[in-house]
């Protein structure tokens, strides 16, 4: 299987990052510096800090002085989602804080019905939509910051309450890739094997303490499978993009058809291009985005949960765990996300064989009750919440055994170059962007980016031209559409 060849997205990089720090507009070069960092984290490259951007941006700042202080802890988020791993944790962190008496503050650059649930049960909330906002509150005591990869603003929010003696906790959710983060006197503290080896080789840290994954439900769930028997899976956008042999679509479709078997696909709608093949499946029911409350049922009363690869479940993985599902995993570099390891398949055959076996004769190749109590054991609330009480105390937690990397696992750095060979571009061209720089950045991106096989960068273009008429109607699409981006 071929590398990537990370060179060949050099040029768009490099001019993002030199046109942020040249820029004579601050909102320009902000909103430059959010693209570079979303570039770089899309696309998993082998760049996973830039301390010299960082240094340099930093100097073009406000020096305005806070005018309140955050006593105890606060948390940072830069924007609070619906679903996903990362805004669980947080707001999971911040629950056991509350539990275990600390005073806990909270800080979101958007509204959102999360933050209105944690001031329900005692959390001082915060909202600061632009930077003057965010640099009128200074945490003096310890700062948990839950930053999206391209949040400049917040790192550099963290190094001045660094300078004024608060302890910074950089949460390392995005561990897999770029991400701005402190630089100055932070703790990393780890979800992962994975992610904490990335740190050690790669970022600036003055220390590391595990946390882990919580699992995403409070409330004790048991397996109770259907009389009518269905698999289950979740994989969000491309987790699922086949690359060489790891072609999860071709792979649950001879499954499902040798079976016969329902598979029942959540954040998929069945319209991505990589599922156009199979179409003709009626064994393959996609349910596209659902709220985690709706899905729970689902993997409560299936047959088993199939997860996805090239990019494997984390968060997942512990929920479907904690409920006692039998899961299908393929083991690959990213190790050392919960305690489920131990259950993943080393190769696609393995895969394919355990669960032939378990839908022909319902045998699992590992004891499912021990499974259970494994991931209770690692990923409860309960024990979550010691953690996190032990990391507020400075008492910092080594990365447990199950998740270090050992040795015959997939080297996690060259793991990374069978994933994503596809330059993906995460258009959102800010209206601070002048208009030369927008058409730069544009005519940069056609000798980098696949737009047939990349959806980011295809609905771009379908947006921006139109499905249909003449080129004429289409070049007038794109004037208009300068026009607007700069006014």
């Amino acid at each position: 299987m071929r590398k990537r060849d990370f060179s060949e997205r050099a040029s768009l990089a490099n001019f993002l990052r030199s046109r942020a720090l040249s820029s004579n507009s601050q909102s320009e070069a902000r909103a430059l510096a959010y693209l570079y960092g979303d570039f770089l984290s899309h696309n998993l490259t082998d760049i996973f800090v830039d301390s010299d951007f960082q240094i340099r941006m930093t100097q073009r700042y406000s020096k305005s002085k806070p005018k309140r202080e955050l006593l105890g802890a606060v948390h940072y988020i830069t924007n609070p989602l619906e679903t996903g791993g990362h805004t669980q944790l947080f707001s999971r962190m911040v629950e056991s804080q509350i539990k275990s008496g600390d005073k806990v503050s909270v800080i979101s650059r958007v509204p959102h019905t999360i933050i209105d649930t944690l001031r329900d049960i005692g959390v001082s909330t915060y909202i600061a939509s632009d930077l003057d906002e965010l640099f009128e509150v200074l945490p003096t005591e310890t700062l948990y910051l839950h930053n999206h990869p391209r949040d400049l603003d917040a790192c550099i929010f963290a190094d001045r309450a660094s300078a004024a003696g608060c302890k910074v906790n950089f949460v390392n959710h995005a561990d897999h890739t770029f991400s701005f983060q402190p630089l100055h006197r932070v703790n990393f503290l780890e979800v992962s094997g994975y992610g904490a080896a990335i740190t050690k080789r790669y970022r600036i840290a003055d220390s590391q303490s595990f946390i882990g994954i919580p699992s995403p439900i409070l409330e004790e769930i048991h397996w109770k499978p259907s009389a009518e028997r269905f698999l289950v899976t979740m994989a969000r956008r491309d987790k699922v993009r086949p690359y060489g042999d790891l072609n999860y679509p071709r792979f649950v479709n001879s499954l499902t058809l040798r079976h016969e078997i329902p598979l029942i696909i959540f954040g998929q709608t069945g319209a991505e291009p990589w599922w156009s093949e199979y179409k003709r499946n009626d064994f393959l029911e996609f349910r596209g985005y659902q709220p985690l409350e709706n899905i729970i049922p689902f993997i409560q009363r299936s047959f088993g949960y199939i997860d996805s690869f090239p990019l494997t479940g984390g968060t997942v993985l512990t929920l479907v765990g904690s409920i006692g599902v039998p899961i299908f995993s393929l083991k690959h570099g990213a190790v050392g996300y919960n305690v489920l390891e131990q259950v993943r398949q080393s190769t696609l055959v393995d895969l394919n064989a355990s669960l032939d076996k378990y839908l022909t004769n319902g045998i699992l190749p590992y004891d499912l009750n021990l499974m259970k109590e494994t991931v209770d054991m690692w990923h409860s609330d309960s024990k979550f919440q010691e953690r996190v009480e032990k990391t507020h105390l400075n008492k910092p937690l080594d990365i447990p055994t199950w998740a270090l990397l050992k040795d015959g696992d997939v080297d996690i750095f060259d793991v990374r170059s069978q994933l994503f060979p596809v330059t993906r571009f995460p258009f959102e061209l800010e209206s601070a962007i002048m208009l030369s720089t927008r058409i730069r950045i544009l005519f940069k991106i056609f000798p980098v980016a696949n737009f047939y096989s990349d959806l980011t960068c295809r609905s771009f273009f379908v947006s921006l031209i139109g499905r249909g008429g003449s080129i004429y109607k289409k070049m007038r699409n794109i004037i208009k559409f300068f026009q607007r981006s700069s006014s």
